[in-house]
């Protein structure tokens, strides 16, 4: 018993020193909840792109963003990772806000358009990403932050009630599961590499400015990022092929194998709300990875053309723009255009919106 006391008691100073360090550098911001995000927007919303940043919650920095506008854009782009690098140059000679978010449900967009809609900013366009993962059952939201919110935008539209008086969504608290986390050799990792990060980057988000080298992620004012120069040295490589390869049998988001009633009630009902409230409505239709487009024709993936064709009834029973298709085919879009398998570059995205003008 003695000499396994003794080697506890040897192991005492370097797990003091991990929870020391865990808890000074702090990587994902668990400490100080939505602070580290708030930060960034202040920077934003004086005008000035920011980059170094890094393990944030995207969905704060949006949240945030958005509430500290005051007048709603003309544009307004609403879907997941593969609008964030449109930005307000796609538009000239109008206002634009890519209010994008990585994986997002349609109960994310909801509760992104709320943020606006609650506040009486109401947009004179709106953008509409639309992926298959739309119209799965029992969706979750992609944000901790927004579940609470969409249950009940959810239940409003499908029942034709106005919007929710204006309120914000409940910021993170600081909860036993932080704590834990805070004790886990994962996080002692995590912040070894921010430590080395900030001593080759700086550890604090930073003003960028053309030509600068960046960091972590760059956000905009207009809410779009920069892709890293490190992912467009993957265009037309190998790279995204392979995954594509993989991601052809298995998409990411998932394809549902039948569209869910409840979902497609309240994709129509929130498409009818917009058109009654005098926005005009365009469908953006991401395209698939080539690769991965002709496996899930053989798969029972190939159900993605069933929900393409019900986006593009939908679109046309509403006099709605259709921009774009899940087959890349039909855009001319190749692995050149990939810098991952899911994921076409700023430039390939232009391609598509200016052939659609």
């Amino acid at each position: 018993m003695k000499p396994f006391l003794q080697r506890i008691f040897l192991l005492l100073p370097l797990l003091a020193s991990m929870l020391f360090l865990n808890w000074f550098v702090d990587p994902a911001h668990l400490r100080a909840p939505d602070a580290y995000e708030r930060g960034v927007v202040s920077m934003l919303a004086q005008g000035q792109a920011v980059t170094n940043v890094v393990n944030d919650d995207a969905s704060a920095i949006l949240e945030y963003h958005i509430l500290a506008q005051t007048s709603a854009p003309d544009i307004l782009l609403l879907g997941t990772s593969k609008s964030k690098g449109i930005h307000s140059d796609f538009f000239p000679g109008q206002t634009f806000f890519n209010a994008a978010l990585s994986g997002s449900g349609l109960g994310d967009l909801l509760v992104i358009y709320h943020l606006y809609e609650s506040r009486g900013l109401i947009p004179d366009a709106v953008i509409l990403e639309l992926n298959p993962w739309l119209l799965s059952a029992g969706r979750a939201s992609q944000s901790k932050r927004f579940e609470a919110r969409r249950a009940e935008l959810e239940w409003n539209l499908l029942r034709d009630r106005a919007p929710a008086r204006p309120s914000r969504v409940k910021r993170s608290r600081f909860s036993q599961s932080i704590y834990a986390r805070i004790f886990t050799p994962d996080y002692f990792q995590s912040s070894l590499l921010q430590l080395w990060s900030a001593a080759l980057h700086g550890a604090a988000p930073r003003a960028y400015h053309a030509g600068d080298a960046t960091n972590g992620l760059t956000y905009f004012p207009d809410g779009s990022i920069l892709v890293r120069p490190d992912m467009i040295a993957n265009l037309g490589t190998e790279i995204p092929e392979a995954y594509a390869l993989k991601y052809g049998w298995d998409p990411p988001g998932g394809i549902p194998l039948q569209m869910d009633v409840r979902q497609r009630k309240i994709l129509e009902a929130f498409l009818a709300r917009l058109l009654e409230s005098g926005v005009k409505v365009t469908f953006y239709l991401p395209p698939y990875h080539p690769t991965s487009y002709e496996l899930m024709m053989n798969a029972p993936s190939r159900f993605v053309t069933d929900i393409q064709s019900y986006f593009i009834e939908l679109a046309q029973a509403n006099r709605v723009e259709v921009i774009g298709s899940f087959n890349p085919g039909d855009l001319g879009i190749t692995n050149a255009d990939f810098y991952d398998p899911t994921h076409i570059s700023t430039e390939a995205i232009l391609r598509i919106f200016e052939e659609n003008r």
